[in-house]
């Protein structure tokens, strides 16, 4: 798509429009009402995981760790997995389990190998948790 011939501030407005519809997840999928504000929810992801509100970082742990999150930003979607890892482990869920789950999602959706992990866990993660995520990779 390029630009609007015409400069009007409507004909701008509408392009920026369709573009970031498109970025998000497709116009088909807003028109049909499945379009999802990642960037809100990360902002939301971010407050209460300083909130230590684990069970809200659980519940908007799906969605930011979808690969459609990951179109947002590289530093904001390991932020967020972050975030996941930290709220599963605050809420007492299976290290082996829903917590290394996040983490391996996360490698799959940046399409990294698993020595990367590190990079992954080396922000807003308990030490201890961290490295006993990467022996279990």
């Amino acid at each position: 798509m390029t630009l609007p011939a015409k400069s009007s501030q409507s004909s701008i407005k509408s392009y920026f429009v369709e573009q970031w519809a498109n970025w998000w997840g497709g116009r088909e999928r807003r028109e049909c009402g499945e379009y999802h504000d990642y960037p809100a929810e990360h902002n939301d992801l971010w407050k209460a995981f300083q909130a230590k509100d684990w069970a809200t970082c659980e519940a908007l742990s799906v969605s930011q760790l979808s690969a459609n999150c990951y179109k947002y930003n590289e530093a904001n979607y390991l932020n967020g997995v972050r975030f996941v890892i930290s709220a599963r482990s605050g809420l007492g869920l299976a290290v082996d389990g829903p917590v290394l789950g996040a983490l391996k999602a996360a490698l799959e959706v940046l399409q990294w190998p698993k020595g990367r992990a590190a990079e992954i866990t080396q922000h807003w993660i308990d030490h201890t948790l961290a490295a006993n995520l990467l022996t279990m990779l």
